[in-house]
């Protein structure tokens, strides 16, 4: 019995459909999305335990995060201290999580199993996270099955925390070009400001100047403008 589902190509239209789909889902339980605590609210909604240890570098080689399926639990690597001390960047490991146990865990395994299976569990038993990096938008870069998990995970992450009609609202009065308006709305939404870039430049609401940090109208911004 494995847990994780077969690698594929997952395109944006379909990542961000079932990001939304969730979204929905917690507004229609009474489960009002708030921000900047998103991914929390999120993963209490899909009953997820989340918890902190040390990973066996010499087993796992260097992880970031497990999940295992039929606990329903996560486990961020204490290796990271950044997922702890900077709440922007809890919030999106947290929400690339989710995305894996939406888009590659099989969610029809039976709820519960033998304790000591999950303590023997084989490598298809237990889903492990090896990046978070929030710069992993580019489909290009991927080139094997789990690139394109952790792309697919990311882009759930960006998706979730930052839909577009939440973006439409955040950015209202505000200057997209300007690092410290961007400073505020990242606090708003609970995200990075790293992230919050990204996310902007796949909507086409900015772009920036080959390797410059200037940031410039993508656009959808100069069109409604």
């Amino acid at each position: 019995m494995t847990s994780i589902k077969p690698a594929r190509f997952i395109n944006k239209s379909e990542i961000t459909a079932i990001a939304d789909r969730l979204l929905v889902e917690m507004r229609d339980a009474n489960w009002t999305p708030k921000w900047p605590q998103l991914a929390d609210l999120a993963a209490d909604f899909l009953d997820l335990s989340i918890d902190y240890e040390d990973f066996d570098v010499g087993e796992d080689g260097i992880i970031a995060a497990k999940i295992y399926p039929t606990k329903k639990e996560i486990y961020f690597n204490n290796a990271f201290p950044a997922i702890r001390d900077n709440y922007g960047f809890y919030q999106s490991t947290l929400a690339h999580e989710i995305g894996h146990w939406l888009l590659h865990i099989d969610l029809n395994l039976p709820e519960t199993v033998n304790d000591d299976l999950i303590s023997t569990a084989l490598p298809g038993e237990v889903f492990l996270c090896r990046s978070l990096d929030e710069n992993k938008n580019k489909v290009v870069n991927q080139r094997t099955p789990e690139d394109w998990r952790e792309w697919q995970a990311q882009y759930f992450a960006s998706c979730l925390l930052m839909p577009l009609d939440k973006l439409e609202e955040v950015r209202r009065g505000r200057n997209l070009t300007n690092r410290q308006h961007l400073g505020a709305i990242g606090d708003e939404l609970g995200v990075t400001i790293s992230n919050l870039i990204n996310r902007l430049q796949d909507l086409e609401y900015l772009e920036k100047g080959g390797n410059s940090k200037q940031l410039y109208p993508g656009k959808r911004l100069r069109l409604s403008e």
